[in-house]
């Protein structure tokens, strides 16, 4: 339903700047395919942090090209300006596909309505309703992930921000231990929510004599290097996270998770950057105490 004032015109609301606020979605959109570019994805997740415990339906949003500038990290807002509409076409075309263990598939368009008001110098947005079940009354559902935006709005990698949504997808608690955890991802689940699929030019999936979407990456080494090794940097170097992709101790970098020969999944430690501060400063002490065999 959109929200009409007293002469019968749309009105919107102007969203938060706080990227401390918490982006909430449903596990199965989490792990859904998505082919959105980073700063479509980055906006799309903004009006999803609008979105409090208590809605019961979408409000439309607006934001100007300068605050889409400032919240995805782009200091350029003239640039952003001329680039609204291309960014709107986008989120309006692509999907969210949500595809079942027996191959039933579903797809959902993001927006129902994406428009520039030259008046107002506005951007303004309304979700697909069709996407409520993903997005709204999740506390009362369970199976639902959260996170601070803040935590990936600063990412310069679509890989990485939706790796990071896996990672966090696949978190138990968001209470991590002091010497942290491990967690493993799927790798085709990877390879669905990344859209790790080769396409024509009309941006078709490519498929192969069995019907199926041909994948990117055709060696494992190669999706540790373009993907997860990306992921993890990204993630270590802008947000609160800590997850190595290499590490002088073993028991910290990336595991492949194996069946038989086959690489089925990746292993990966996660901790905090402030309980990596904590673990060193402990070994640090623990280096200072020793003494010298040879002293």
């Amino acid at each position: 339903m959109f929200y009409e004032d007293d002469t019968g015109q749309l009105t919107y609301s102007q969203i938060s700047m706080d990227v401390r606020n918490q982006v909430v979605q449903s596990n199965t959109m989490i792990r859904g395919r998505q082919d959105l570019s980073l700063t479509e994805a980055k906006l799309i997740r903004i009006i999803m942090m609008q979105i409090i415990g208590n809605d019961l339906e979408f409000k439309p949003y607006s934001l100007s090209p300068g605050e889409l500038a400032k919240l995805v990290g782009n200091s350029d807002s003239v640039n952003m300006y001329h680039n609204a509409k291309a960014i709107c076409d986008g989120i309006m075309k692509k999907q969210l596909e949500i595809v079942s263990d027996d191959g039933s598939w579903i797809k959902y368009q993001w927006v129902s309505q994406c428009e520039y008001n030259a008046r107002t110098k506005k951007i303004l947005i309304m979700l697909n309703d069709k996407l409520a079940p993903f997005l709204l009354g999740l506390v009362q559902k369970g199976y639902y992930t959260q996170y601070s935006l803040d935590n990936t709005l600063q990412m310069n990698s679509i890989y990485a921000l939706r790796v990071f949504e896996l990672i966090q997808e696949s978190l138990k608690t968001k209470l991590l231990p002091v010497d942290g955890t491990r967690i493993t991802l799927n790798k085709q689940t990877i390879i669905d929510a990344c859209m790790l699929y080769k396409t024509d030019r009309r941006g078709e999936l490519v498929l192969d004599e069995n019907k199926k979407p041909m994948e990117k990456y055709s060696s494992v080494s190669m999706l540790r290097q373009r993907i997860i090794k990306i992921a993890c940097d990204e993630i270590s170097d802008k947000t609160e996270y800590y997850i190595p992709y290499e590490s002088d101790d073993p028991e910290k970098c990336v595991k492949p998770v194996k069946q038989g020969r086959e690489v089925v999944g990746f292993d990966f430690y996660i901790n905090t950057h402030v309980h990596e501060d904590v673990l060193k400063q402990k070994k640090a002490t623990r280096t200072i105490g020793v003494v010298p065999i040879n002293s």
